[in-house]
């Protein structure tokens, strides 16, 4: 039901945090049970059932802890993690420190790792990665020589686009209202 190894229970199939989100899921849903019953469940020995136990009970000592233990909970950790990097690291300039400091204070440690120079790594990666997705998409929108794009947007969100190289090419009108775009057709 919870494996985590394969048959032969030679292999472990999953990382660490995949085994105790296991053993968090099985006490979950079956409730406290003997060490026994939740290393043959999970395919684990007891000792490692024991130790990631203790590993769990440690990190929710808050009210709010056991929903990182969650498969939804864990991608929603995720995203605010990224989120916090990009929107006040990358975008804001807030260093890593500060933002280290703030998720402690929101009871993320032990759950995420939080270093100053995890979180400066993170932010390099996020980086990198934006920095790839532009050039991958300059190098799919190429326009034919002497074109260019000119955008423009007005308060009700329509959106219109020239595509041209005198000013006089095509327009492209997006978005607005249906009353904003009724005067087009």
């Amino acid at each position: 039901m919870f494996p985590c190894r394969d048959k032969n229970k030679e292999t472990m199939k999953f990382n660490i945090r995949e085994r105790r989100a296991s053993v968090a899921q099985y006490l979950t849903e079956k409730g406290k049970q003997t060490l026994e019953l939740v290393a043959e469940a999970t395919g684990m020995s007891k000792s490692s059932v024991d130790r990631h136990q203790k590993a769990i009970a440690q990190r929710n000592r808050y009210p709010e802890s056991p929903l990182w233990e969650t498969p939804s909970g864990s991608e929603w950790l995720k995203l605010l993690v990224y989120a916090v990097v990009y929107h006040f690291g990358i975008k804001q300039g807030v260093g890593a420190e500060s933002i280290s400091e703030f998720l402690q204070a929101v009871h993320l440690e032990g759950h995420v790792a939080l270093s100053a120079s995890t979180l400066r790594s993170l932010k390099q990666d996020l980086i990198e990665q934006i920095q790839a997705y532009g050039e991958e998409q300059k190098s799919r929108c190429k326009l034919p020589e002497g074109k260019r794009v000119r955008v423009g947007a007005d308060e009700t969100n329509f959106i219109a686009a020239d595509i041209g190289s005198d000013g006089v090419g095509k327009w492209v009108f997006v978005g607005g209202s249906r009353k904003a775009r009724a005067h087009l057709r």
